[in-house]
């Protein structure tokens, strides 16, 4: 619930970017800072069928439909540009992911640069999603 309030009064300001920067930042801090619970517990929630799915349904989905409506409003107040919404979520959300499994594997730069990775992330998605770039 707090996430959705923060979700929603974050995009109602306007700066879309800007929110999403901050979000991103928040967010990459939280999940490095617990790196190695992450390391720990990402091979069981993998291997047990039950875990997994208890996960995805009391984390993973409710955050998507939040985030979903929240994307879905923003297309509607031309504030970003006509997109597939749940994909694009999907995708924004494994790059991330994507980045911390590097991480967790080794990849020394991510972990030297993560000061850099918002921004980079930000850009990467923005510079595609902007409207006045549709």
């Amino acid at each position: 619930e707090q996430r959705e309030a923060d979700f929603t009064a974050g995009l109602s300001s306007g700066d879309v970017r800007g929110f999403m920067l901050a979000y991103i930042r928040h967010r990459i801090e939280l999940i490095w800072s617990q790196k190695a619970v992450f390391r720990a517990l990402l091979p069981e929630v993998m291997s047990n069928a039950e875990l997994r799915e208890l996960y995805y349904s009391k984390i993973i989905a409710p955050t998507f439909g939040m985030a979903e409506g929240q994307f879905e409003s923003l297309v509607q107040a031309e504030m970003i540009r006509p997109i597939d919404v749940p994909l694009t979520l999907r995708a924004m959300a494994g790059t991330l992911f994507g980045t911390l499994m590097l991480s967790l594997w080794g990849d020394d730069l991510i972990d030297e640069r993560l000061e850099a990775l918002p921004e980079v992330l930000v850009t990467m998605m923005f510079d595609g999603l902007d409207a006045d770039n549709g």
